[in-house]
C-alpha cells in the first residue's frame, strides 16, 4: 500500500540490477548467471572501462567517452563474479575454443564474428557503417569441418563449411592473406580443426594455418581454432600445441578437475557452472574466469 492505495512494485531485471548497484557502490553478492544470453544484451565495450580475467584493466587506447575500444578485444559474454563484460583479448594471442559437443563451440565463434564487426576499424571511415560486406570494415572468415545449423554465414565476410578436401580449405585460407596484407583487422575462425587436419593431406591445411599465425606477428590478424577439448588434448599437432601455449581461450562445458591443462590453467570448481550451453570459463595468462557466452 502507498498513501492508501493498493500498489505493484516493479522489479527491475538482473543486469540492469546489477548496474544499478554498481553504479551506486553498492555491495552486492554473486549473482547466478543467465542460461540464455543474447549479444545485444551485453554492455557497450565503447568507451567503457574494459577488464579481463580478475579485473585486470585494459588499454584502449586515448581517454574519455568518444575512445574506441582496440579491434582484438572481443566482447563475448558476462562474467561470473561481478556480472563484468567477458572481452576474450587477442592483442597478444591466437585462442582456443573447446569443449564437448553441444557446449556451445559454434555459437561461440559466431559471437566472436559478430563481436568483431561491432569493433572499429582503425583504417576505416567512421561514417561508413561495419558490416561483412563493406571492406572497410574488419573482416572475418569461417572454415569448418562440418556444416552445422549453428553455423551463420551471415556473421562472416565468407564461410567455408564441410570443404570436400585439404586442398580446397588450404585455398581458402591462402585467400585470406589479401585482407591481411592490406591491413584489414582480420579474424579467422576455424571450427572442428581437429577433423580438418586429419584429412588425406590435412599437413597443407596446417601448414598454411602456422603461415597465417607467422603474418600475426607484423599484420593485424588473429586465429581462433576450436574442437572436441578431449581431441585437442590428445592432438600432437605443433600448432596445436602453439596455441595452446598463449593459454588463450575458452573452455565450455569441460571438467575442472582434467581439462584447464589444455590451456595450461585451474579451473575452480563452481557451483553456478552448472551444464549449459555457452557456460565455461574464458581463459587469459592471468586467470581463467567463469562466463556465460552470449549468442548472436
Amino acid at each position: 500500500w502507498l498513501q492508501g492505495h493498493q500498489v505493484q512494485v516493479a522489479q527491475p531485471d538482473d543486469l540492469s540490477q546489477q548496474g544499478a548497484l554498481r553504479q551506486l557502490g553498492t555491495a552486492e553478492e554473486i549473482a547466478a548467471l543467465p542460461r540464455r544470453l543474447r549479444f545485444s544484451q551485453l554492455p557497450s565495450l565503447r568507451g567503457a572501462p574494459v577488464t579481463s580475467g580478475k579485473g585486470d584493466q585494459l588499454d584502449q587506447g586515448s581517454a574519455g567517452d568518444s575512445a574506441s575500444p582496440p579491434w582484438n578485444l572481443l566482447a563475448c559474454g558476462l562474467e561470473a563474479e561481478q556480472m563484468d563484460l567477458a572481452i576474450l583479448d587477442l592483442t597478444h594471442h591466437h585462442a582456443l575454443v573447446a569443449g564437448p559437443p553441444r557446449s556451445g563451440k559454434s555459437s561461440t565463434l559466431n559471437t566472436l564474428a559478430l563481436a568483431l564487426r561491432s569493433n572499429p576499424n582503425p583504417n576505416s571511415n567512421p561514417a561508413s557503417p561495419a558490416s561483412p560486406a563493406n571492406p572497410a570494415s574488419p573482416a572475418s572468415f569461417l572454415l569448418a569441418a562440418h556444416g552445422s545449423s549453428a553455423h551463420d554465414s551471415t556473421q562472416w565476410s565468407a564461410a567455408l563449411l564441410e570443404p570436400p578436401c585439404a586442398a580446397d580449405a588450404r585455398n581458402f585460407l591462402r585467400a585470406t592473406e589479401s585482407s591481411i596484407r592490406s591491413g584489414t583487422p582480420t579474424l579467422i575462425a576455424v571450427d572442428d580443426v581437429c577433423t580438418l587436419l586429419e584429412l588425406p593431406d590435412g599437413e597443407q591445411i596446417e601448414a598454411e594455418l602456422a603461415e597465417l599465425v607467422r603474418l600475426g606477428r607484423t599484420h593485424p590478424v588473429r586465429l581462433v581454432l576450436s574442437g572436441d577439448v578431449d581431441s585437442l588434448l590428445r592432438s600432437y599437432s605443433d600448432l596445436i600445441a602453439q596455441l595452446r601455449s598463449s593459454r588463450t581461450g575458452i573452455l565450455l562445458g569441460v571438467d575442472p578437475d582434467h581439462h584447464g591443462a589444455l590451456l595450461h590453467c585451474s579451473l575452480e570448481v563452481r557451483s553456478e557452472l552448472l551444464p549449459c550451453t555457452g557456460r565455461g570459463w574464458l581463459v587469459s595468462p592471468a586467470a581463467a574466469t567463469a562466463v556465460q557466452i552470449a549468442h548472436p
